[in-house]
């Protein structure tokens, strides 16, 4: 072709330059078996890993173990309450001062516990707030660990005792011995709802129950289901459809009567029994089995509170003799729920000792982890002479276990 020149035109110089260069050049041959020797090894391991990992799967269904995925469901769909709620470690602080509220001393002077507009809470770092609920409030209130709260309300009159916002909280009894007025005709009349807060306290949730109050108690809930108490049996209610299933047929159960102080743990329903006497029955959610029984003495709060894994069980009481009832430190008590064992059991001695007859006692129970539990309870000064919030008289305490 013209214009280009032949090999014969080209400078010696030039053409030893271009040998040399393509002399260092590798051979691409010995380059394209590399690859090919890596794409095996890599094949071989996939391989490898694949066969591994439906060994695995084979023998965790082999030995009953559900195969969770991320959302906590198992493969076929279905969902282990277990195993999500055993990573709940950290429960929630409300306190219940249904029966420490307001009363007169001699001379005209009001003193006492100022009445909340909401349920108390006592959070990790001490700080006590008010989580605001709405009219109507019921005794029994459970906290999520997603800061949501679970509870019932009454649509009656604020004159009807405990349907007063904050009348009552979870697990609420007299620490004086009595039981504070929640059974109110009109109260124990009226329909009743279950309902959610978000933690900002607005209402996710209100759903007719169907039934009046004197015949549904809440006795635990979960981010998904809550638990209640239906004449003899309990119930586990979805909150997305509402569909209820039965977990414990009526009669199983045994009595109910103190249903509104049960604790849920996990797998795990503690329900307390008797008028005055500390007795709890532990039942398995799983198979509807009564696992254990603990009997303790003393006059009961009705605060109680199973351990993350359901394995202890922490009891708050008044010692069955001593100086006047109101007066009595309380103690906690940790029992195995299994058999019944004591595994601590401290008394609170750091009660007012005024001459002001007020009555100081436990408020409420939070397990730290399966190993100590915190006691918040509520302690008037010496000389009490006025009306206290909650966070001027709430103290905490820790109970380790051995």
């Amino acid at each position: 072709m013209s214009g280009v020149p032949t090999s014969g035109s080209v400078p010696d110089e030039l053409a030893s330059a271009v040998r040399r260069a393509a002399e260092t050049v590798p051979d691409h041959r010995g380059d394209l078996a590399t690859v090919r020797r890596r794409w095996r090894t890599r094949r071989r391991r996939r391989a490898v890993l694949t066969a591994g990992s439906l060994v695995c799967l084979v023998a965790a269904t082999a030995a009953g173990i559900p195969a969770l995925t991320p959302d906590g469901t198992s493969g076929d769909g279905t969902t282990d309450d277990t195993a999500v709620a055993s990573v709940v470690r950290d429960q929630r602080l409300l306190l219940n001062v249904a029966g420490l509220t307001v009363y007169d001393r001699p001379g005209g002077h009001t003193v006492g516990l100022a009445r909340s507009d909401g349920v108390p809470e006592v959070g990790r770092d001490g700080a006590t707030v008010v989580r605001p609920v709405p009219e109507g409030w019921q005794r029994e209130t459970v906290g999520l660990p997603d800061g949501r709260i679970v509870g019932l309300r009454v649509a009656v009159s604020p004159a009807a005792g405990s349907a007063e916002p904050g009348g009552a909280a979870r697990d609420g009894a007299d620490p004086g011995g009595g039981v504070p007025d929640s059974g109110a005709a009109e109260v124990e009349a009226a329909d009743v709802e279950l309902v959610v807060l978000g933690a900002n306290g607005a209402v996710t949730l209100s759903r007719d129950l169907g039934a009046p109050r004197k015949q549904v108690s809440l006795v635990g809930a979960t981010d998904r289901d809550a638990y209640l108490a239906r004449g003899d049996s309990v119930v586990r209610h979805d909150l997305s459809t509402g569909a209820e299933t039965v977990v414990l047929p009526a009669g199983s159960a045994g009595d109910l009567s103190r249903a509104a102080a049960a604790d849920l743990s996990g797998r795990f329903l503690a329900l307390p029994y008797g008028s005055r006497e500390c007795g709890v029955r532990i039942f398995d959610l799983v198979d509807g089995r009564l696992s254990g029984t603990v009997t303790g003495e003393g006059i009961c709060y009705g605060i109680l509170r199973l351990s993350p894994d359901g394995r202890l069980l922490a009891v708050a009481a008044l010692p069955p003799v001593g100086p006047a009832i109101r007066t009595r430190p309380p103690r906690v008590t940790v029992y195995e729920t299994s058999t019944g064992a004591i595994r601590a059991d401290q008394l609170l001695q750091d009660q007012q000792s005024g001459s002001v007859n007020l009555k100081s006692g436990a408020g409420g129970l939070a397990w730290l982890d399966d190993h100590e539990v915190r006691v918040a309870r509520v302690v008037f000064p010496p000389k009490a002479d006025r009306i206290y919030r909650i966070d001027e008289v709430v103290r905490i305490s820790t109970v380790p276990v051995r």
